[in-house]
């Protein structure tokens, strides 16, 4: 079985669409592959989705659903609702 480690930068990309989210979603979907992240993502994810509020490029609204889905997916152990 393949295992990724995917970075917080990566991990933003399957929850708020840009360049390069479409390959990390195929590798986060791939039933033979483990997706693994570090403990300090769970903080670093939600910071990145903080920046991009106050940066303009998505809302409040959207930071807020975001980091919901992240969490969920975090406390089910895998990625799930990214389908």
């Amino acid at each position: 079985m393949a295992a990724f480690f995917l970075d917080s930068s990566a991990l933003a990309k399957l929850y708020h669409e840009e360049v390069g989210s479409a390959v990390v979603e195929q590798l986060a979907l791939n039933a033979a592959a483990s997706v693994l992240i570090s403990r300090l993502s769970v903080v670093e994810v939600r910071s990145a989705f903080a920046g991009k509020v106050r940066a303009g490029v998505i809302s409040a609204g959207d930071a807020a659903g975001f980091r919901r889905r992240f969490l969920e997916d975090i406390a089910r152990g895998c990625s799930e609702s990214l389908r």
